[in-house]
């Protein structure tokens, strides 16, 4: 099977760079890519950070980190 990829991931890190947040990017170190799938309604990506825990991605925007579930 070959390792998961995504177009948001490059050397390691996630970026995302949003319009919804002029001025502003974030970006992540991924430990490991754990699934990556095109639904009929978004693009979803979760990952493994070194520092977040699991982060949930839907069309190339965080939604939740393990870090900040109890939010």
């Amino acid at each position: 099977m070959a390792p998961l990829t995504h177009r948001s991931i490059q050397d390691g890190w996630f970026r995302e760079i949003s319009s919804q947040w002029p001025g502003q990017a974030m970006t992540l170190q991924v430990n490991k890519i754990l699934h990556v799938e095109q639904s009929l309604y978004q693009d979803v990506l979760v990952f493994e950070s070194v520092t977040y825990g699991n982060v949930l991605v839907l069309d190339g925007v965080i939604q939740c980190t393990e870090h900040d579930e109890f939010l």
